[in-house]
């Protein structure tokens, strides 16, 4: 006969005691009624055991059902801002609490987290753009028409920012609300409304920004809705917006500008990936050169980048089309492939200059070359180079600019 010690008998009727009890309390309506509706509560800020850590706070423990009314989620929202906690959980359970968020109570959501921003200095910060991003995506005309009213110092902001959000939320109700708004009002608030429209409806967030009646591309807005729109439509859909755009003679060429100017800086990154990267990025500027929109900054960043790649390709390019280029621009091809050739391959440009004795832009070869020489520490060749340029100006400059680099670099070696 088997024989087991007591205390294995005890434990074992400690189980089956404990396993009666789970059971009954799980289904027990009343005990399980009396469970959701303490699970909805609130934590006090004081006289629980849990509060007094710092920085604790139970996610499962916050969420209500039904959601928390205005009052109980501007507590909450002030206990958060107010509360000694790091930069990680103070946005951890902001955001958890902006879960809760609903257009019954997202005003004491607002109130919460304003009437605690004193106690911190009355700093704003990114915790209060999310709230306020959220919130718009929330509350929608209601919040955006509250704060315009508002006579808060921080009134413009905290409308720009709702309004960013709502257009990110929801971008047909935003748009509509914000094309039947006064002139004045959409010349105030567009430049964070396209921005958050960028995010969802690009096309549309392009449109408004760069061909309008009342293009909307200054002060960084081009740039914000393009970086936005890429993300969605890709170099491939900035191309195909800007050439829709590019032969529109009623849409001011400094909105061309501006666009063509961040499409090379999105363009020369994918460009110079291809095999041939040279032959890339001079047939892609072909479809552009010479075209009013191009500024120098753009044109010298495409032929930089060719040019680093393939100097003497880049040298026969500015050869072929030159007679396309503005004058300035021509002038700033031949340096810049005559600098990275005299670099790449020395020999080629020695070769040039003496079948070239009257080319127009030997001048430019001659001082791409000085500047090629520069850069590789060779003074003496580099004042050769340079001395002998045609132009007196010109030759002033560049003797000028080699004496000036040699005489620094021979207080350096003391």
């Amino acid at each position: 006969m088997l024989r087991f010690p007591l205390h294995h008998v005890l434990w074992a009727l400690i189980a089956l005691t404990a396993f009666a009890f789970g059971y009954w309390l799980s289904n027990d309506p009343r005990a399980a009624a009396d469970q959701r509706r303490a699970d909805s509560l609130y934590r006090s800020s004081t006289g629980s055991e849990e509060s007094s850590h710092s920085g604790a706070f139970d996610a499962e423990r916050t969420v209500l059902t039904p959601p928390p009314s205005s009052e109980q989620i501007r507590i909450r929202a002030f206990q958060i801002k107010t509360e000694q906690l790091s930069r990680v959980q103070r946005m951890q359970q902001l955001c958890e609490l902006l879960e809760q968020v609903t257009p019954e109570n997202w005003r004491g959501m607002m109130d919460g987290w304003e009437t605690g921003m004193p106690a911190q200095g009355g700093s704003i910060g990114e915790n209060y753009s999310i709230l306020l991003e959220h919130v718009g995506g929330i509350a929608g005309a209601a919040a955006i028409e509250e704060a315009m009213k508002s006579d808060k110092a921080t009134n413009t902001a905290r409308t720009n920012t709702l309004l960013k959000g709502w257009a990110d939320a929801n971008p047909k109700a935003a748009l509509a609300w914000f094309l039947a708004q006064p002139v004045e009002i959409q010349g105030k608030y567009h430049g964070h409304f396209l921005a958050g429209l960028s995010r969802q409806d690009p096309k549309t967030a392009l449109d408004l920004t760069f061909q309008s009646s009342a293009p909307y591309y200054t002060n960084g807005t081009g740039i914000a809705v393009i970086n936005n729109a890429m993300g969605s439509i890709g170099v491939a859909g900035l191309e195909e917006f800007f050439s829709s755009m590019r032969s529109r003679a009623e849409l001011p060429v400094a909105a061309k500008h501006d666009f063509f100017t961040i499409l090379t800086q999105k363009q020369l990154p994918v460009l110079t990936k291809d095999a041939d990267p040279a032959s890339a990025v001079l047939t892609w500027y072909e479809n552009h050169a010479g075209q009013p929109y191009v500024d120098s900054r753009a044109n010298s960043g495409m032929l930089t980048a060719a040019a680093k790649s393939n100097a003497s390709a880049t040298l026969s390019w500015a050869e072929l089309n030159s007679s396309r280029l503005t004058l300035d621009h021509a002038a700033i091809a031949f340096v810049i492939a005559s600098t990275e050739l005299q670099k790449q391959s020395p020999q080629e440009v020695t070769n040039w200059l003496a079948s070239n004795p009257d080319h127009p832009r030997r001048d430019e070869v001659l001082s791409g070359a000085t500047h090629g020489l520069l850069q590789s520490g060779d003074f003496t060749r580099a004042l050769q180079m340079a001395d002998s340029i045609a132009n007196t100006d010109k030759h002033s400059l560049m003797v000028g600019t080699v004496q000036k680099k040699q005489t620094e670099a021979a207080q350096r070696a003391q």
